[in-house]
């Protein structure tokens, strides 16, 4: 069974303790008040009966003896037409019974005196007489207050000690989870970079013969052809045929550094050599190519940065539907120059944007994962960065970034 996340579970447990604290401290305060309550009763119980069977001259000594000996604060015996009879307080020259109150009981009041908080209780005498007895609650109030106070407070800096002791293991477990990821993905690179070098090297290896041929036969009709008449096109055919061996040697050895031929690159003219090559098949597909480029001079290999573009627009191309436009982007600013490709496919999830450019990693059926992995060497090999992003109405935006000068 896997327990919830901290998150969750972490503010209930910080409330249950501070929430179950005070309502213990209530229900102490609580207890200690009906105990009182109950010997204020218990005490004018025996005073009214004992006042009962005295005789009048002797009810006003015995309730002084009542106030002297501190148990009540003042004792007030009234007939039943309201007259005083008699009553000893330990406030001279001060009644009591004007003071302000507030109803505990239907029998008991807590009235406001300058000693403090008196409890009063009413007790009726034979006869109809009445006797208001006043006990110093205010002695329980010096301790119970500073008590209870005490008492919220504690509770207060647990809560705050377990929240921080929370807080600190939410933090390790995302930490740790953190850490989990990170060797995962650094575990999933790791095999997908040995599944492309050995793809790589396959395909490297398959591709040599035919180009040794195709050199060796080119030789031959530079010997036996019109030199004048097929000399261009000879030309060009060993241009590329050179370029695809420096390519095939460079896929056999992944760990060797691309070698870059530096030199300045008009903007302009890479991106229209860029639009030429794909205008045929986006006319075919129905795509629209919009390319807006700031003139300027980007400095790099022409052809591994070519190489990067087409890799890039092809994959747009193909996720791209008909109808919809692949826009070309090239703007400079202070940092450098900064391309993007941008389609209006489907788009790729969040969580693969960045698994896209592991070298045998394909979200599409059938594809190879070599494609987005040497845009991302040679952009790095540049100096640069790499990176998706998901714009607001769809599609993805492959965003490349190149400082402006790498030596």
């Amino acid at each position: 069974m896997r327990w919830p996340r901290a998150e969750l579970w972490a503010p209930f447990v910080v409330g249950l303790v501070i929430g179950g604290g005070l309502w213990n401290l209530q229900r102490f305060r609580n207890r200690v008040e009906r105990y009182e309550t109950a010997r204020l009763r218990h005490l004018s119980l025996l005073v009214g009966l004992t006042l009962s069977q005295l005789p009048d001259r002797e009810r006003r000594s015995f309730l002084e003896r009542v106030v002297r000996s501190e148990t009540a604060v003042y004792a007030i015996w009234v007939d039943a037409s309201g007259t005083l009879q008699g009553a000893a307080t330990a406030f001279p020259g001060y009644l009591p019974l004007r003071a302000p109150s507030r109803t505990v009981a239907p029998d008991l009041r807590a009235r406001k005196t300058p000693l403090g908080t008196v409890l009063e209780i009413r007790t009726p005498l034979p006869e109809g007489d009445t006797l208001f007895l006043g006990t110093p609650y205010f002695l329980v109030e010096s301790w119970l207050q500073p008590l209870y106070t005490q008492g919220v407070l504690t509770l207060l800096s647990m809560g705050v000690l377990l929240a921080a002791l929370l807080w600190l293991g939410i933090r390790k477990e995302r930490a740790e989870e953190a850490r989990r990821q990170l060797a995962s993905r650094i575990q999933q690179e790791r095999s997908q970079h040995a599944a492309f070098v050995r793809l790589a090297r396959e395909v490297a290896h398959e591709m040599k013969t035919p180009l040794s041929v195709i050199s060796l036969s080119l030789q031959h009709m530079e010997r036996e052809s019109d030199p004048d008449r097929l000399a261009p096109f000879i030309q060009t055919l060993r241009s590329q045929v050179d370029t695809l061996v420096q390519r095939v040697q460079t896929l056999l050895d992944q760990e060797t550094p691309l070698s870059l031929n530096q030199e300045p690159i008009s903007t302009t003219d890479m991106m229209q050599q860029l639009e030429r090559l794909f205008a045929p098949a986006a006319a075919e597909k129905r795509v629209s190519l919009q390319v807006e480029v700031e003139p300027g001079t980007l400095y790099g290999d022409r052809e591994w940065l070519l190489q990067a573009l087409v890799n890039a627009f092809q994959n747009a191309l193909e996720a791209a539907p008909p109808g919809s436009t692949i826009t070309l982007r090239c703007r400079h600013s202070r940092e450098g120059w900064t391309c993007s490709i941008q389609d209006q496919g489907p788009g790729i999830p969040p969580d693969q944007a960045d698994l896209v450019f592991l070298p045998g990693y394909s979200s599409k059926p059938g594809g190879t994962g070599i494609g987005l992995s040497v845009v991302r060497r040679v952009v790095e090999a540049h100096g640069g960065k790499v990176w998706m992003e998901h714009p607001p109405e769809g599609g993805t935006r492959l965003m490349m970034h190149f400082p402006d000068r790498h030596l």
